[in-house]
């Protein structure tokens, strides 16, 4: 799972499941960034999660959540053989 922004300057600190805190500061004050993952996590299970996001100071614009299931290593392989 990733957070990207698009937003001036800020900081924020993100944690998953009311984990340890991880914190993103963006110094720049005047050159928006764009495409930026503030936080990112692997290996979770396939269930409900929760992200808890702390903005400390001017305003941090999230563009999107991307949420991605990676395949697992223990997936059999895909047949080609005929039915």
């Amino acid at each position: 799972m990733g957070v990207t922004k698009g937003q001036v300057g800020g900081s924020s600190t993100y944690s998953l499941d009311g984990g340890e805190s991880v914190a993103y500061t963006n110094l720049s004050t005047s050159i928006p960034t764009s495409d930026v993952v503030l936080f990112h996590t692997s290996g979770l299970d396939n269930s409900q999660h929760t992200v808890t996001i702390l903005n400390e100071g001017v305003n941090v614009g999230l563009d999107f959540f991307k949420v991605g299931i990676a395949a697992s290593a223990t997936s059999p392989a895909p047949s080609n053989a005929p039915p």
